[in-house]
């Protein structure tokens, strides 16, 4: 017969879960988010790049009804070398805003609100419900065996 899991087991299963959960499920929300207001009411303006950060991410602000605002976005290597080649892109890039939330911008328009890495996503989701229902119910015909040991071999 197997002992079910201890209490510190089901614990260890929360930092996993929490990672999954903030990398794949909280991140793609807020981007899904951004990408349905831009994709809804998205207004075109100029930003003005602050900085290049080491990991191909920019750093730029933008003003929106006298108002500034500063974004950051990724830009791929392939975008960067299209840039140097146009001056006025490389320094003051096209930035697009939502007219109703001004703070969500991005440096390309969204073309769809489905994320990136779906089939991902999908897997990391069922992982996660899998850590869930053995934190909720270890007995569970597919929660996760963890720790458990059985007495009769």
């Amino acid at each position: 017969m197997k002992e079910p899991p201890s209490i510190w087991e089901r614990l260890v299963l929360l930092i996993p879960a929490f990672f999954l959960a903030y990398g794949f499920l909280i991140l793609p929300g807020i981007e899904t988010w951004q990408s349905y207001w831009l994709m809804k009411d998205g207004q075109k303006g100029r930003a003005e790049i602050i900085r290049f950060t080491p990991k191909t991410a920019v750093v730029y602000r933008y003003w929106v009804n006298q108002r500034e605002y500063t974004g950051r976005d990724r830009r791929t290597d392939e975008e960067r070398r299209a840039a140097k080649g146009n001056v006025e892109e490389e320094r003051s890039p096209t930035v697009y805003y939502s007219a109703s939330h001004p703070w969500v911008s991005r440096l390309q328009r969204p073309t769809t609100l489905i994320p990136a890495g779906l089939p991902v996503l999908l897997l990391a989701w069922f992982l996660l419900a899998l850590m869930i229902l053995t934190m909720v119910n270890p007995k569970h015909n597919w929660a996760l065996q963890i720790g458990a040991k059985d007495r009769n071999p």
